[in-house]
């Protein structure tokens, strides 16, 4: 169990994984891969909700905001899910992707720790 989110963040920003921890629905740290996949400064993510960064459909047909949330209550209700997920970076363009969440401790409280595999950029361009 970690004790602070700094300490996961400590952790994973040696990693070369894009990487995230979300409260929820937000975003409460990122590492500077994942910055650089959306095209922006990590602190801009910060507070966001991953559909700030989601089109409002995904490949699928089905709206990303019931799917996101299905998505999150599994991970925290099971500890863990994968899923196939289209983000859109700062330029619009498409971000394909695996995304692995896991249910982790930090302190007293849960958090979901995210990672991005198989990723694929399309721009729209």
């Amino acid at each position: 169990m970690f004790k602070k989110i700094d300490d996961v963040v400590s952790l994973f920003s040696q990693l070369n994984k894009p990487i995230v921890i979300l409260d929820r629905h937000r975003v409460v740290a990122i590492n500077t891969i994942l910055a650089e996949i959306f095209s922006v400064e990590g602190h801009v993510l910060i507070g966001k909700t991953i559909l700030d960064f989601s089109p409002e459909y995904q490949e699928n047909n089905l709206l990303s905001a019931p799917l996101a949330h299905e998505y999150i209550n599994t991970a925290y209700q099971t500890g863990h899910v994968d899923f196939n997920w289209i983000h859109t970076d700062v330029f619009s363009n498409s971000i394909f992707c695996t995304v692995n969440l896991n249910r982790i401790q930090i302190g007293n409280s849960n958090y979901l720790l995210g990672m991005l595999e198989n990723i694929k950029l399309i721009s729209k361009s």
